[in-house]
């Protein structure tokens, strides 16, 4: 996991205490560096491809283990700790989950935005960040 620094630690610290203000029965922390999400998130799509609800559950095990556990995501062997993962799915899911990967990647940075979460409407409308409770289901009913 590569270490926060400079304007980068600057702008997460300040990203968590906003989240932390909005939201503050959500236990999130700033992690301790940036993990290589790669294995994650090939495992996350391989189970996700398999299973939709097994894998969204997934997701939100990890993003618990990253941004409340501060878990180091870039190592593969932990991804097998995880409910529903299997060592098939990590150890395949580079090749198999690549393409769909690598598309969905395109498709996010041809928004031009880089704030996580992102929702886009279905006429590409974005909805950036983390946001208050109201805003998202304002956008959801406009879109």
């Amino acid at each position: 996991m590569a270490a926060w620094n400079g304007a980068l630690a600057a702008e997460l610290r300040h990203e968590v205490a906003m989240v932390g203000r909005l939201a503050p029965a959500l236990p999130i922390a700033v992690p301790r560096g940036k993990p290589n999400t790669r294995a994650a998130i090939f495992t996350a799509a391989r189970v996700l491809s398999r299973d939709p609800r097994q894998g969204e559950e997934l997701v939100r095990a990890l993003y618990v283990a990253f941004w409340r556990d501060g878990v180091d995501l870039s190592d593969p062997a932990l991804l097998g700790n995880f409910a529903g993962v299997t060592e098939e799915d990590v150890l395949s899911a580079p090749e198999e989950m690549a393409q769909s990967v690598e598309q969905w990647d395109d498709e996010w940075r041809q928004t031009g935005q880089c704030g996580v979460p992102l929702l886009v409407g279905p006429e590409g409308e974005q909805l950036v960040g983390f946001v208050r409770a109201p805003e998202v289901v304002r956008f959801i009913r406009q879109t």
